[in-house]
């Protein structure tokens, strides 16, 4: 156990994951969405906690196995954060054997790199 995260680490196991980032130079900002495919290593595990720092978490996708679609579990989750250690984020599983979560963010309030809706899901 690292004292200086927050993730579960030791419940889920990250296989792959895929970063798609825009670059801003006109307005110093960095945008975009990271996959996410995990395993989980722990029995009836509930949720996913991620460790994050100076972003803005948008929205947060996870894959449901059976449509094989992204349904948007945003309202869902919770942060937290300490000036010291950085921000988590709790996201509760809808599904939890494998699981692939889409987490769209933004370094600065307010600058959507580009619209969600027209994104490969």
């Amino acid at each position: 156990m690292d004292p200086s995260s927050y993730a579960n680490c030791m419940d889920v196991k990250t296989n792959h994951f895929h970063l798609d980032i825009r670059v801003d130079f006109a307005v110093q900002a960095i945008g975009g969405y990271n996959t996410l495919n995990m395993t989980t290593l722990k029995d009836g595990l509930t949720q996913v906690v991620l460790d994050y720092q100076g972003m803005t978490i948008l929205s947060v996708e996870q894959l449901n196995s059976t449509s094989k679609s992204y349904v948007n579990i945003t309202s869902r989750c919770t942060s937290y954060t300490d000036q010291a250690l950085g921000s988590a984020l709790t996201i509760p599983l809808i599904q939890c054997n494998s699981i692939s979560l889409k987490l769209f963010y933004s370094t600065q309030q307010g600058y959507q790199p580009y619209s969600t809706s027209r994104l490969p899901h």
